[in-house]
């Protein structure tokens, strides 16, 4: 044990880098997030305070700080104190641009002492909920002022027009160095980090949360244009220009939670490096390299592991170019543990600080990295740079010119020049514009050039491109129809069958949008539900129009008969019926789905929308042997808590039987029923030692005292390493009446055992076969894949694991294996429902609209329930994965299994 503890605690050096490079600690700093240099080469970072970032935004707590490093790092001093969490900064003229949430402020030292006195606010009202708040304070070669949000902050800022722009999506925005003509570039973001500009114009910036996890992947490099919508959070406030389709990612990653972002340049920096972008990577320990091949209007990206580290509390958030060329490093350690599934029970707190990576002195020969230097798009595009110019200063006179460059063979010329007619062109422009569009197969080139032409064109030049025989041009003509006082119905109704998806999507949206077309959308609906066959994207439609129609009669109409006569399509329709947001449920509906029982989609839908009416219909199902039992008592038990002899047999059999999901949908039909204290002491008994169920899942359905016989079970469960949270035991204490004294004594003894227990299995890290280990994932024995998916294998009920070697240190894989409810992965914290009438409802957060909420289980399975029946809705404190894990495998299959996890990347 002793010799693979060495041999573990080895493993935390210092961040390595390749050969040929030197990587050194130059400065302590405490909590360090974001960084700058002035012109004299002095480094300014933000310090946090170490506190919960989420709460101390909300609550405008002000302990966060600017420190000021001399140019050689020996010497610091605090440059400004009493910010806000502030994750960003920028040096012009004098000045320290900083967010300090609500605000964009300058900090100037006007007296020479080394710290600011004088304070500006530029630009305000930037929320503050979250991390998304206001960061990536930078300026651009344009001399403008940029910045990145993200949701649900929101903002509202003064436009050139004087009207303020407002949104909750997260978005980057620019401005004049004192704040003023604020313009929103593009939106849709869940969280914008920072940015960075390339020599012809284009920016490129770092995002998390591109897109729900998909394979593992979630993060991206994105290129951001002006007017784009990215597909994370759907657009609201302020109706800016839509193009039709989101903008794809530029480079995608997993869930690494990508921070600052620099692009090396000048004869300052090493040759290898120039051109390449570096980014920080806070969640999987590391810096990466990224090097940038033109496709297109846009770039593809090679990325290559540059400063990577096994220290679980080493988190770069931001890299900078220092003046000597070297790459300077802020670690802002490990205080970010609220909203970040790292070591909250190992309870690190190291302070980061600062490091450098450079050439030795004298300087070897360069390594390559991987790619030549030959890389001739890096060079300045003048042309592309000089088009952007004349749209940020309105030159009219630059429009011939911008014209000419739409029939350039370079996709990068004419992003450029549709970038810019949109602010300097004038209608004269439209046929050129029309004519790129029709030949370009470009996505980054086909928005701009829409977004050009939703400026320069009216409705009746948009009524003659609805004329051309390009069904791109058709589409934008659509589009931008639909932005400036509608689309003509008919010419909407005609290509909703067009041949071209593209074109016959964008119709589909539109029609969706008009309620008032419904007797066209009935036919549509009615048309795909003959089809015997239905393409990807008519089933997409089918659901989308379904909903958006919903309240419309015909469609409902259509919609029932469909499932009454076992149309083809029907099978898709009752799971569509289980998001309808009517007030009432339609009768029609509830016919068909009486028509449906007991089939699983029809019970399924009915649990999900609660409806009692069918409870009746249901009851003879629950009582009677067959595949329908478990889904029947799991939709009447709210209603029905009591349950019979029979069916609590059957749900106690059924925790212990071989189908995980059943066994978990078993457990969560218990937690909902209203049980004695006996029967709840022979359900935790029943999943004594379980991998998979925890005694947590049954204490909701404790009604009465809790006896003798339950208190003696509970305690053993803790004895074997259950840990309950105080509030989910609080009515337990309350119903023993004084009597769990021995529960309470090992209880007490909860958090050192798990400090304890960490210590214990940290050796098991090192050593295992990865093989095995898959064998013990995808086994019975503990269950992993019922709830967790490595690649498309395995439930979508838990994070995605595909990745999660990539993103998580070793040490906080055991933890959240060992302590699961210690911290929870972000888009996966429990919530708690209590309801008027007296239920209490655990889960994930599924959606949310303004009508209903709508919590998944354990067991996958959903409930919605109406926000006029909710008395209260909070953040749980438990866990949907069970404790306890590790005690059905032996040392060496845990091993095994941690061994499998950190090699997924």
């Amino acid at each position: 044990m002793i010799p693979a503890l060495l041999i573990f605690l080895s493993a935390l050096q210092d961040p390595k880098v390749p050969d040929g490079f030197v990587i050194e600690k130059v400065a302590e700093s405490t909590f360090p997030m974001f960084g700058c240099f002035d012109d004299q080469g002095r480094l300014y970072v933000t310090e946090s305070s170490g506190g919960d970032l989420y709460l101390e935004l909300q609550k405008l707590t002000r302990g966060c700080r600017v420190r000021r490093f001399s140019a050689d790092f020996k010497t610091s001093t605090v440059f400004a104190e009493n910010l806000t969490p502030s994750m960003g900064l920028a040096w012009r003229d004098g000045k320290l641009y900083v967010a300090d949430p609500p605000d964009l402020v300058t900090l100037e030292d006007t007296d020479g002492d080394g710290k600011a006195d004088k304070r500006t606010v530029i630009l305000t009202d930037f929320g503050h909920k979250d991390n998304g708040s206001l960061h990536g304070i930078t300026f651009g070669p344009d001399g403008l002022l940029y910045g990145t949000m993200g949701e649900p902050d929101g903002y509202k800022l003064k436009g050139k027009d004087g009207k303020f722009l407002t949104g909750m999506s997260g978005m980057l925005f620019r401005c004049r160095p004192d704040g003023s003509d604020a313009e929103v570039l593009c939106r849709g973001f869940e969280n914008l980090v920072e940015i960075v500009f390339m020599p012809n114009g284009d920016i490129l910036g770092t995002c998390n949360w591109y897109q729900k996890p998909l394979g593992g992947i979630r993060d991206a490099i994105v290129h951001l244009v002006p007017g784009g919508l990215y597909p994370y959070v759907p657009d609201t406030g302020t109706a800016y220009p839509f193009t039709g389709d989101v903008i794809p990612p530029l480079a995608l990653f997993p869930a690494v939670a990508l921070s600052g972002m620099v692009r090396c340049e000048g004869v300052v920096s090493p040759a290898p490096w120039r051109g390449n972008l570096f980014t920080a990577q806070h969640n999987s320990r590391k810096v990466q390299r990224h090097v940038l091949t033109k496709s297109g209007a846009s770039y593809t990206s090679q990325d290559f592991d540059f400063v990577t580290s096994e220290n679980p509390d080493f988190h770069p958030s931001d890299v900078l170019l220092a003046p000597d060329g070297s790459l300077i490093v802020v670690d802002t350690g490990a205080w970010y543990v609220q909203h970040c599934p790292t070591g909250k029970i190992r309870n690190s707190r190291a302070p980061g600080g600062i490091y450098r990576v450079r050439y030795p002195e004298p300087k070897p020969a360069l390594p390559n990295l991987g790619m030549p230097d030959d890389r001739p798009w890096g060079r300045v595009h003048s042309n592309q740079a000089d088009a952007r110019a004349s749209g940020r200063v309105w030159s009219k006179r630059a429009e011939a010119g911008l014209v000419k460059m739409l029939s350039s063979k370079d996709p990068s010329d004419q992003l450029a020049a549709a970038e810019a007619l949109a602010t300097c062109g004038w209608p004269e422009s439209l046929p050129a514009i029309w004519e790129a569009l029709e030949a370009t197969t470009d996505k980054f080139v086909e928005h701009q050039l829409v977004h050009a032409a939703y400026f320069l064109a009216d409705a009746k030049a948009l009524g003659e491109a609805l004329k051309s025989e390009s069904p791109r041009v058709q589409k934008a003509a659509l589009v931008l129809l639909d932005q400036k006082g509608g689309a003509p119905e008919e010419a909407v109704i005609r290509r909703v069958g067009a041949g071209d998806p593209a074109l016959r999507q964008a119709a589909i949206r539109i029609l969706q949008k008009h309620k008032e077309w419904a007797p066209h959308a009935i036919e549509l609906v009615k048309g795909w539900l003959k089809k015997k066959d239905l393409a990807e994207d008519e089933k997409q439609a089918l659901r989308a129009s379904v909903l958006a129609f919903q309240s419309d009669a015909g469609v409902q109409g259509a919609v029932a008969e469909a499932i009454r006569e076992k149309a083809p399509a029907s099978s898709l329709l009752i799971p569509v019926l289980a998001e309808c947001s009517l007030p009432k449920f339609p009768e029609s509906w509830k016919e068909a789905l009486r028509i449906a029982l007991p089939s699983a989609d029809a019970i399924r839908t009915i649990t999900v929308l609660q409806l009692p009416e069918f409870d009746e219909a249901l009851a003879p199902i629950a009582e009677a042997d067959g595949s329908a039992r478990l889904a029947a008592l799991r939709a009447i038990v709210p209603r029905r808590p009591k349950l019979s002899p029979a069916s609590f047999d059957f749900l106690v059999s059924t925790l212990v039987a071989d189908a995980p999901l059943d066994r978990l949908s078993a457990s969560e039909t218990l937690a909902r029923a209203r049980l004695a204290d006996t029967q709840v002491a022979r359900a935790v008994k029943a999943v004594r030692g379980d991998s998979l169920l925890s005694p947590s899942l049954f204490l909701p359905a404790l009604r009465g005292p809790a006896g003798a016989e339950l208190l003696s079970e509970l305690t053993e469960a803790v004895k074997a390493g259950w840990r309950p949270s105080e509030q989910e035991m609080k009515p337990v204490f309350e119903a023993a009446d004084g009597h769990a004294a021995a529960l309470k004594e090992e209880l007490a003894k909860g958090t050192e055992e798990q400090r304890a227990t960490l210590e214990k299995h940290q050796p098991l890290l090192l050593g295992g076969d990865a093989t095995r280990g898959r064998a013990v994932f995808f086994g019975k024995k503990v269950a992993c894949s019922t709830c967790h998916a490595v690649g498309s294998e395995g439930g979508r009920i838990g994070p995605d694991l595909t990745k999660v070697g990539a993103i998580r240190s070793g040490r906080d894989l055991l933890e959240s294996i060992l302590v699961p409810s210690s911290t929870f992965a972000q888009g996966y914290e429990p919530y708690v429902i209590a309801t008027k009438d007296g239920d209490v409802l655990g889960g994930l957060l599924a959606r949310q609209d303004a009508d209903a909420v709508v919590l998944k289980d354990a067991s996958g399975a959903e409930t919605r329930v109406r926000r006029d029946r909710i008395r209260d809705f909070k953040r749980g404190e438990k866990s949907l994965m069970p404790e306890g894990l590790e005690r059905n495998l032996t040392a060496e299959e845990f091993r095994d299994l941690l061994a499998f996890l950190q090699q997924l990347k």
